[in-house]
C-alpha cells in the first residue's frame, strides 16, 4: 500500500454519486495522515514519507466509520429501542453453491423497491437475473470478488446506492488450495479471481483492504435501515460446529437487535445484550437468523473468509 489510491483504485467510469463518495473518503485519508489534498498522488517523495502511516490500518478504518456516519443519515435511524432491522425479502438459493447469488437477488430487491411485498419465490425479473450473474461469473465455485463485480455493474445502471468492499486480502490467498472447499476448482478459481480484482481495481474505488475491521463498526452500520451487509462466513461455524471442516457461506446481515425474543433465539451463554439479525439464504421455512455477535465473528473472521464483507447503502 504505497499511497491513498492504492486502497481507492483511480476510476476511468463512476457514476456521479461514486465520484463524490470517493472525493469525500479520500479527502478523509489524507487528513488522517497530515497530507495536503493539493499534492500529487503520484509524487514519489510522498509516496515514500507517507507510506509508514498509510500502511496504518487505523486511518482506512477511522475513515470508513467516519464515512459510514455521514452516509446513513443520523435522522433515519431505527425509533425503536430494541430494534434496528431492516425489512428484507428472502430469496432462497436453488443450489449448493448459489447463496451468494441470492444474495445479490435479495439485494436488488431491496434496492430497487422499496413498498413492493416479495415472497421467497422467485419471481421472473429474479430469474432473469439470476441467468445473467451466473453467466457473467462462468463458475459454480464463486468468490466474494465475483460478487462485488457483479454488485458494481448493478450499480452502474442507475442507481443511487454505494457500496463498501472490505477484506483482508485483496487477492487469491495460495493457501486456500489446500482447503477441501477450495481445492477442486482452485486452479481455474485463481485465475478468474485475480481478473475479476483486476478489473475492479479499474472501474471501482470502494475496495478496502483492512486487516481487522470492528465488528462494533458492523453493528452499528447495519442497525441503520438504510445499511445492509453481504458476508462470507463459514457456515459451520455460524451453526456452532467449530470443529468442523470450513464451508463457505454468504449471509446477509440487514441489522442488530436487543428485543428479549429475540436473544431467547440465540444460545446466550455469554449474556450478551444484542444479537445480528441474518438473512440465511439456505434456509426456507425460516429464513431469519439472530445470532449473537461472538458466533457471528468466529464464523467470519474463520480462516478461509479473508474477512470478507460488502457495505450496500441505498440513498
Amino acid at each position: 500500500m504505497n499511497n491513498v489510491d492504492d486502497h481507492l483504485a483511480s476510476t476511468h467510469e463512476t457514476t456521479p454519486l461514486q465520484g463524490t463518495f470517493v472525493a469525500s473518503l479520500k479527502e478523509k485519508i489524507r487528513s488522517s495522515i497530515g497530507m495536503d489534498s493539493r499534492e500529487q498522488d503520484n509524487n514519489d517523495v510522498n509516496k515514500s514519507n507517507n507510506k509508514n502511516r498509510l500502511n496504518n490500518n487505523s486511518v482506512v478504518i477511522d475513515a470508513l466509520e467516519s464515512l459510514l456516519h455521514e452516509k446513513i443519515s443520523e435522522s433515519q435511524l431505527q425509533s425503536n429501542d430494541h430494534s434496528g432491522i431492516t425489512t428484507m425479502y428472502h430469496c432462497k438459493q436453488l443450489e449448493s453453491w448459489d447463496c451468494g447469488i441470492a444474495c445479490l437477488l435479495m439485494v436488488n430487491r431491496w434496492l430497487s423497491t422499496q413498498n413492493k411485498e416479495y415472497s421467497s419465490k422467485m419471481v421472473p425479473e429474479d430469474e432473469k437475473l439470476r441467468e445473467t450473474l451466473i453467466g457473467n461469473i462462468g463458475a459454480k465455485s464463486i468468490w466474494t470478488a465475483d460478487l462485488v463485480l457483479e454488485l458494481h455493474k448493478l450499480l452502474g445502471q442507475g442507481s443511487s446506492a454505494d457500496y463498501i468492499f472490505c477484506s483482508k486480502n485483496m487477492g487469491v490467498d495460495e493457501s486456500y488450495k489446500d482447503f477441501g472447499y477450495y481445492r477442486d476448482n482452485f486452479a481455474r478459481d485463481q485465475e478468474r479471481v485475480n481478473d475479476a480484482f483486476v478489473e475492479l481495481q479499474t472501474c471501482s474505488t470502494s475496495c478496502f483492504s483492512t486487516s481487522h475491521l470492528p465488528l462494533p463498526l458492523v453493528m452499528n452500520a447495519v442497525s441503520h435501515p438504510n445499511c445492509i451487509a453481504i458476508a462470507l462466513v463459514d457456515n459451520t461455524k455460524l451453526h456452532g460446529f467449530d470443529w468442523s471442516e470450513y464451508l463457505g457461506h454468504y449471509v446477509i446481515i440487514c441489522g442488530c437487535s436487543s428485543d428479549p425474543s429475540h436473544l431467547d433465539l440465540t444460545t446466550n451463554v455469554q449474556n450478551e445484550d444484542r444479537c445480528l439479525v441474518l438473512k440465511n439464504t439456505g434456509r426456507d421455512d425460516d429464513p431469519t437468523m439472530y445470532v449473537l455477535p461472538s458466533r457471528f465473528e468466529r464464523s467470519w473472521r474463520a480462516s478461509g473468509t479473508d474477512d470478507d464483507i460488502v457495505f450496500v447503502i441505498r440513498q
